[in-house]
């Protein structure tokens, strides 16, 4: 007899994860095989397998079910429990996005799990790192995979997409400013918020840039120190950075600077010096007229006097520190004019009236001395005691007719000096004889001396009658004796004369003249040259000739035949070797012959 039929099974774990089979196992015994089952999974699904898999779908606990039916139709079951656990649903957010330079928080979005595996993909799939936890802080764009397993053995999976906005990054610094300076901060952004931590973290402006006076009422005259907060948005994201300005507010020291020594206007050109050790290569400046000093080179002649008006004189120091911070410092330098000196007229002396006196009682200022100029002679200079007053000796050995120098010299209380010189013309008396040509009516007067300025020579025709020059042309009315008298003066002081007696018997030089031919001369009188125009009616044999007062022929111009006809001839002065006086031009033909006076200046 067959023992009782009993259904029994198996479950290969009681608890399982949602996404696992569950395996079930027949056990049953006793009856008669074979035997027929039937499962009832407890989710309303069922299974005639002698050994059954099932997969649940939803989480939960279940009663399971098993059916023995053997070939003599005896029936027997038996229920179990199995457990299904749900799988765990990470939640990585699916994308995300961060700022470059600032970690991305990746978080499983599930309580703590047992194990919890990150993977960075790149690409297709390419595996480039891997990170443990519930939670980790990425750097790099790409897309990251996590994997949880719970404590049944349960795994999820999800994955998140990383990208990072571009940089945000501010740049710190340290600089230092001037005292009084007006300051100008940028941020190097298009906007950003300034932050005042000496201040109580106060925001002081939301603008690209942030202004502020280095002095002391502001708050910032020895130091300052500013955060500013840049920021950009994309894609949603806003990324900032902070940096930091710590600033130094310099305050530079002055020179110290030495008076300078006074000057005379006339001073060469020197180089200021005056300031302190500690602020040495500075520049100097005159403002008032900058071309003054030039390469720290003062020009006295140029920035003019100063010392007789107060605002006239400060001459500008300019240093500039390691920190490029500017001094402006300023001494006054005073500059003299010269004293106006005035040592008298320059004279003309002449040597027959002895010596000459320049003396302090007719200079101004007085008070100065005198010294000979270069060239006069050391002999002709007689000097008083204390060299106030001079004697100027004309007939001293080495004295000539030129023009001597005697410089005198005034040093005035400030020590600028100035010098005006006299100059003095030495003399003599002129030859005062002269000659007496008479020609054609008219007296020809020359003096030997002719060297001297027309206004020395005063004529006296002995008529009544006057001129000037050394050499004059007067033309007496009637046949007499005439006392004629010549006096040579030179500036007033050397004179000279001679007087002599000339017979007048009025005639002339009656030319023959002819029908055949004509002459004149121009210009007449002359100095370098003349030209005689002359005309012939036939042809004839023409000589020209040249001859002087006493009839004397000095130049014969022109011996040859000629056709009728219009002819000119030049008389070249310096060729013929002419000098100054009256002459006779003649031309003569067979026919006859005419003269013409000429005189030569």
């Amino acid at each position: 007899m067959n023992a009782q039929l009993k259904a029994s099974f198996t479950i290969k774990s009681d608890t399982i994860c949602r996404s696992v089979a569950a395996v079930f196992t027949s056990t049953a015994t006793g009856g008669t095989k074979p035997y027929k089952s039937l499962w009832q999974f407890g989710d309303g699904d069922t299974s005639t397998a002698a050994n059954p898999t099932h997969y649940y779908a939803s989480s939960g606990v279940y009663k399971v079910t098993h059916y023995i039916l053997d070939a003599i139709f005896d029936t027997n079951s038996v229920s179990k429990s199995i457990t299904v656990v749900a799988l765990p649903n990470p939640n990585a957010g699916g994308t995300k996005r961060g700022c470059w330079g600032h970690g991305v928080l990746l978080t499983t979005g599930l309580p703590h799990m047992p194990v919890v595996n990150w993977t960075w993909i790149l690409g297709k799939d390419t595996v480039r790192n891997t990170f443990k936890g519930d939670s980790i802080v990425v750097n790099d764009s790409g897309s990251y995979a996590v994997k949880v397993q719970n404590s049944f053995g349960c795994i999820g999976f999800d994955t998140v997409n990383v990208f990072f906005n571009p940089m945000v990054k501010v740049k710190s610094m340290d600089t230092t400013v001037c005292y009084g300076d007006s300051v100008i901060l940028s941020s190097g952004s298009s906007k950003a918020t300034w932050i005042d931590p000496i201040h109580g973290n106060k925001i002081i402006s939301t603008s690209a840039t942030f202004g502020f006076r280095a002095i002391g009422k502001t708050g910032y005259g020895t130091s300052a120190k500013f955060g500013f907060i840049i920021s950009q948005t994309g894609h949603g994201v806003t990324c900032t950075d902070t940096g930091f300005i710590n600033v130094t507010v310099n305050t530079p020291s002055h020179p110290v600077l030495s008076p300078l020594a006074s000057k005379c206007i006339n001073s060469p050109a020197f180089l200021l010096s005056g300031s302190d050790s500690s602020h040495k290569n500075g520049t100097w400046y005159y403002p008032k007229k900058p071309s003054a000093v030039v390469n720290n080179y003062l020009y006295p002649s140029i920035m003019g006097e100063t010392d007789n008006n107060p605002a006239l004189g400060y001459i500008h120091y300019l240093y500039v520190n390691q920190y490029g911070c500017i001094t402006d410092d300023s001494v006054r330098i005073k500059i003299s004019a010269l004293p106006k000196v005035y040592a008298g007229p320059d004279t003309i002396i002449c040597k027959h009236n002895g010596k000459y006196l320049l003396s302090n009682a007719f200079v101004n200022p007085a008070g100065g001395v005198w010294f000979p100029l270069n060239g006069t002679p050391q002999t002709a200079i007689l000097f008083s005691t204390n060299h106030d007053s001079v004697f100027f000796d004309p007939m001293a050995t080495g004295v000539a007719d030129t023009v001597y120098g005697v410089i005198y010299t005034y040093k005035a209380p400030l020590s600028c000096s100035n010098s005006d010189t006299v100059y003095i013309k030495v003399t003599d008396i002129a030859n005062a004889h002269w000659t007496m040509n008479y020609l054609g009516n008219k007296a020809f007067f020359h003096a030997i001396d002719s060297g001297l300025y027309a206004g020395a020579y005063q004529w006296k025709f002995g008529d009544g009658n006057t001129a000037i020059g050394h050499s004059v042309v007067h033309q007496y009315a009637s046949n007499k004796s005439y006392a004629v008298s010549l006096q040579i003066a030179v500036a007033g002081t050397c004179t000279s004369s001679y007087d002599s007696t000339v017979n007048i018997i009025r005639s002339g030089i009656a030319a023959n003249q002819s029908a055949n031919f004509s002459v004149d001369i121009f210009p007449n009188p002359f100095y370098a040259s003349a030209w005689i125009q002359y005309t012939i009616n036939k042809y004839a044999r023409v000589n020209i000739g040249l001859y002087d007062i006493t009839g004397k022929q000095v130049s014969r111009i022109l011996d040859k035949y000629q056709e009728p006809g219009n002819y000119q001839e030049n008389i070249d002065a310096a060729k013929l070797g002419l000098p100054p006086g009256v002459y006779i031009l003649k031309l003569m033909t067979e026919d006859g012959f005419v003269s013409r006076q000429i005189i030569k200046l």
